[in-house]
């Protein structure tokens, strides 16, 4: 299903993490995957103790689809944001999401948005501010639509909403191209909304 950036927009982008700290693992990480491929993926473990970490850059052929190459998502919380996370046992959700330009002009995807998605996967992070973006699987027909085969990789943060119905974060995000994120970790800066937009 061809979905806009304009509704991806909507599900509530300002950028929130909830706390991962501690500890450079996933072991307490839930990810779940929706694209025409798959629903849930397995946990991506990192050692906590490792110095170098190894991403896989490799494109994966998988018959009707591709497997886009890892890249890593590292969380810096303020001091007060991650201390509201630990004591209110939050968590953060790291939204990702592929989208590409199509070709056709005239398509209902390019009207409404000028940009079709592709996959979208979402991890939740418990004590954690560490995370491998893996296994999002694109299908071979959909690359075929687009006018450029480098499409835009946008990864926003926000809170889990365990312990509180609103995100209660604030802060950084990702945008650029598949070329310039895969293999990489990628820093994203959080603090609580009150305090990007303190109530004078």
């Amino acid at each position: 299903m061809i979905i806009s950036k304009k509704q991806i927009l909507s599900i509530g982008l300002i950028t929130t993490a909830s706390l991962i700290f501690g500890s450079s693992c996933q072991q307490n990480s839930k990810t779940k995957e929706t694209d025409s491929t798959t629903d849930s993926l397995p946990e991506k473990q990192v050692d906590s103790n490792t110095t170098e970490l190894k991403l896989d850059t490799a494109w994966k052929d998988l018959g009707d689809s591709l497997e886009v190459p890892e890249f890593a998502i590292k969380l810096e919380f303020s001091e007060k944001s991650k201390k509201l996370i630990k004591e209110t046992q939050e968590s953060v959700i790291i939204s990702t999401y592929l989208l590409g330009v199509p070709a056709d002009k005239n398509s209902s995807a390019y009207k409404n948005d000028g940009q079709m998605a592709l996959a979208s996967q979402d991890i939740e992070l418990l004590q954690e501010d560490f995370a491998i973006v893996h296994g999002m699987k694109i299908a071979k027909a959909d690359l075929d639509l687009l006018e450029n085969r480098d499409f835009d990789v946008s990864v926003n943060v926000y809170s889990g909403r365990r312990s509180n119905p609103n995100n209660v974060l604030s802060g950084g995000y990702f945008d650029g191209k598949i070329s310039s994120a895969r293999g990489k970790v990628h820093n994203i800066k959080l603090e609580l909304i009150e305090e990007a937009h303190p109530i004078n």
